[in-house]
């Protein structure tokens, strides 16, 4: 869309995020959040399909701590959050990329 390359970054709690996340324009960072029970469930098929075992990968209790720990890592570094749950993944890009550039019009790097 726009002929922007993205990357997809996932949250992994215990794992450092990449060095480049925090080198790059921050204003076009954006978080993804989704509620926990569709995570599971997303999951679930995702085990089914790759034989990854369930564990607490699946776990609900587990998938929210995830979910918490990542919206407090998006708080604290000021990235704003797009909620994902129970929408198709088009209009997820639509309201990342309306987020994406009124935080690229709002304020213009120094040079």
């Amino acid at each position: 869309m726009f002929g922007w390359k993205v990357a997809n970054v996932p949250f992994v709690p215990q794992v450092p995020m990449p060095d480049e996340l925090f080198t790059c324009d921050m204003r076009r960072v954006v978080g993804l959040m989704i509620e926990p029970s569709q995570l599971v469930l997303h999951r679930k098929s995702r085990s089914q399909r790759t034989g990854i075992p369930e564990g607490t990968y699946v776990a609900r209790e587990e998938v929210i701590d995830e979910l918490r720990a990542a919206n407090h890592f998006f708080y604290r570094h000021g990235i704003p959050v797009v909620e994902t749950t129970d929408k198709p993944i088009e209009s997820c890009a639509d309201e990342i990329a309306a987020l994406v550039s009124r935080r690229i019009a709002a304020v213009k790097p120094i040079e």
